[in-house]
C-alpha cells in the first residue's frame, strides 16, 4: 500500500469518526468534550509531523524561498528586511505556521452541545486539511513568486503562466506583493473607497506596499474589489482563503464579498489549475470528505446542526478549497462553513465558487 493511500485512508478515517460520533453522540449528556479533545490531540502531533518536515527541508517550495531569498539578500542587499522577513515565513516561526498553531489552540475545547460541536468539527477539518504537507507546500507559492517578482526576473516563477510583458503583468496585477495581497498573515482591508477597502500591509512587509505603485489607475493603492475582480495569480485568494487565517479574518472577507455582490462586481474567474498535482488531489479528497460530511449532518438535523425547519432550503454549500462562497440567494442559506468558520444560519447572497491554479 503506497503512503498516499495510507494518508489518505487516515483522513478518511478522521471524518468518519467525527460524523458518527456526533450522529451517535446526539440525546446524550455531554460527551463533546472527549471527542473535541482526541481530535486536538490528532491535530497537534499532525502540526508537529508539518513542523518537523517544514524545518527538516523535506517541503520543497520553503527550500525553494531560501534559497531564492539568499540570492536577494546578496544581489539586492537594499531587501534584505523583506527577504528576511519571507525566509522566516516559510520556517515554523512564520506567521503562516504559527497561525495555525493559534487557530488550534483557539478551538472550543468543551463544546456544551451539538450545534457549537459541529462549529468546532468545522474548525477541526480546516485545520486538518490546512495542516497537510502538500496543501502547505502549495501555500508557499505566494513566497517564492514574490521574491521572483523582487528579482525583476532573474528568479523563475513557478507554476503560473509568464505574462508577455511587463506592462501585460502590470494589467493583470501581477507586480511585486500581488501574491500576498489579501492573505491576512501580511496585512489588513481598511475601511473606505466604493471598492470595499484598501490594502494595507503590515509594518515588516510594509516595502512590498511601496513596490506595489499604481495599480489599476488607483495611486491609493488595492482595493477589495480590484483584488476581488481581476485575473491573478495567488494561492491564497483562489484556495487558501477557506484555509488560513482566523474566523474573524474569513467574517470580513465574507462581509466585503457581500458588499462586492451588492455592487453588481463578479469575481474574476480562474484561468488554470495552481500548485502540485498532490497538492490538488488532496484538495480534491478534502473537498469531497467535506462535502459527504455536510450533507449527512444536514440530512439528519439541519447543517448548522440545529433541526431543519419545514420549507426551508439549504442552498448555500461551503467550498473548502475556494476562496469564494456562490452567488445565489437562500432563502434559509444555513451551513456549516470552513470559509465562515462557523455554523451560523446566513440570508446574505454569497457568490459563485471559482478558483485558479497552475501545473
Amino acid at each position: 500500500m503506497g503512503e498516499s493511500t495510507r494518508y489518505l485512508e487516515g483522513r478518511l478515517h478522521l471524518w468518519l469518526l467525527l460524523l458518527s460520533m456526533l450522529l451517535l453522540l446526539q440525546g446524550c449528556g455531554n460527551p463533546y468534550v472527549e471527542q473535541t479533545q482526541e481530535s486536538v490531540t490528532y491535530l497537534q502531533n499532525r502540526l508537529d509531523t508539518l513542523g518537523e518536515k517544514l524545518d527538516g527541508g523535506q517541503l520543497t517550495h520553503a527550500l525553494l524561498v531560501k534559497n531564492y531569498a539568499d540570492k536577494l539578500e546578496r544581489s539586492q542587499p537594499d531587501l534584505r528586511p523583506i527577504t528576511q522577513a519571507l525566509a522566516k515565513d516559510a520556517t515554523t516561526e512564520g506567521n503562516l505556521y504559527q497561525g495555525l498553531v493559534d487557530r488550534l489552540r483557539a478551538v472550543n475545547r468543551a463544546p456544551s452541545n451539538k450545534s457549537e460541536y459541529v462549529e468546532v468539527v468545522g474548525e477541526i477539518q480546516s485545520l486538518d486539511a490546512a495542516s497537510d504537507p502538500a496543501i502547505f507546500n502549495d501555500a508557499l507559492l505566494d513566497l517564492v513568486n514574490t521574491l521572483a517578482d523582487l528579482s525583476a526576473g532573474t528568479l523563475a516563477r513557478i507554476n503560473i503562466p509568464q505574462p508577455a510583458s511587463a506592462e501585460q503583468g502590470a494589467v493583470e496585477g501581477i507586480v511585486p506583493g500581488s501574491y500576498l495581497v489579501g492573505n491576512p498573515h501580511y496585512g489588513s482591508w481598511g475601511q473606505g473607497g466604493s471598492g470595499g477597502g484598501f490594502w494595507a500591509f503590515y509594518g515588516q512587509y510594509r516595502l512590498l506596499g511601496d513596490l506595489l505603485g499604481r495599480f489599476g489607475g488607483n495611486r491609493s493603492g488595492i482595493q477589495y474589489n480590484e483584488w476581488n475582480s481581476r485575473p491573478r495569480h495567488s494561492y491564497y485568494r483562489d484556495y487558501g482563503r477557506g484555509l488560513y487565517g482566523t474566523s474573524r479574518d474569513r467574517t470580513t472577507a465574507r462581509d466585503f464579498d457581500s458588499k462586492m455582490a451588492r455592487q453588481g462586481v463578479q469575481p474574476a474567474k480562474p484561468k488554470r489549475k495552481y500548485g502540485s498535482a498532490a497538492g490538488q488531489q488532496r484538495r480534491s479528497s478534502y473537498a469531497t470528505l467535506r462535502n459527504n460530511y455536510t450533507q449527512s449532518v444536514g440530512k439528519k438535523y439541519g447543517a448548522s446542526g440545529g433541526p431543519r425547519h419545514a420549507g426551508g432550503s439549504s442552498t448555500r454549500s461551503s467550498n473548502l478549497f475556494s476562496g469564494q462562497s456562490g452567488t445565489k440567494k437562500a432563502t434559509s442559506s444555513r451551513s456549516s462553513s470552513l470559509f465562515s468558520g462557523s455554523a451560523r444560519s446566513s440570508s446574505r447572497s454569497g457568490r459563485g465558487a471559482g478558483g485558479f491554479g497552475g501545473k
